[in-house]
């Protein structure tokens, strides 16, 4: 009778055996890393056009640093955006990051105007409720439909609470100015009239951006 020859069973079993155990720790593995995956907010997938909004600069002195209003001056300056298309976002999701030259800063729709310094037209903007009183903010929807909801078509306004004209003084540089400086800021960020400012709007719950760009204002 001829001997059988079982050498090559157990290399095969074992090469078999490795291929599962491979394929189990890569499925595990996927399976993982696709929940980690999932969890991870999203920032809107939106496309956004941005342009100047300057309505007017007035100054009584234009030899100092500091907004001298002629009595009644109401403008509301500042960045204009358009969705153009893409998801809709609601305007309290979002900040929007502005730099002039090597100054920055971020406008929060929680944030709110010093009551005093103000030159907008607070009749058209929002309103927050902050230690009892009724206080304006720096973002709202331009046009549209009524609420809160970003879509596309419609208008946001990242509006500016001051400006000034310093056309006279010796400091530079000179020119005209729009401004922001928020209930708490410790300074005043400005950008000058002709010149470009750069922008991000960013989605609070991811921190991921969702258009950055840049405008000069005019």
């Amino acid at each position: 009778m001829r001997a059988t020859n079982d050498s090559a069973v157990s290399p095969v079993v074992g090469v078999m055996l490795m291929l599962v155990v491979t394929i189990v720790i890569a499925a595990v593995v996927s399976a993982f890393a696709g929940g980690i995956y999932s969890d991870q907010k999203k920032a809107p997938q939106a496309a956004l056009s941005c342009e100047s909004m300057v309505e007017s600069v007035q100054d009584e002195d234009k030899t100092n640093d500091d907004p001298d209003y002629p009595g009644g001056f109401k403008a509301n300056n500042g960045l204009l955006f358009k969705h153009e298309g893409g998801d809709p976002f609601s305007i309290h999701d979002i900040q929007v990051q502005i730099q002039s030259r090597d100054k920055k800063t971020t406008i929060d729709p929680a944030m709110v105007f010093r009551s005093s310094q103000s030159c907008a037209d607070t009749s058209k903007l929002r309103f927050r409720e902050v230690d009892g009183t009724s206080m304006p903010t720096y973002l709202y929807k331009y046009a549209g439909d009524s609420g809160d909801i970003i879509k596309p078509g419609d208008k946001f306004a990242v509006i500016a609470d001051g400006c000034y004209d310093n056309a006279e003084t010796a400091s530079e540089p000179r020119g005209m100015f729009i401004t922001w400086q928020p209930e708490g800021a410790e300074g005043r960020f400005e950008v000058q009239v002709g010149t470009k400012i750069e922008y991000e709007i960013v989605d609070k719950a991811s921190g991921k951006g969702i258009q950055k760009g840049s405008c000069v204002l005019y």
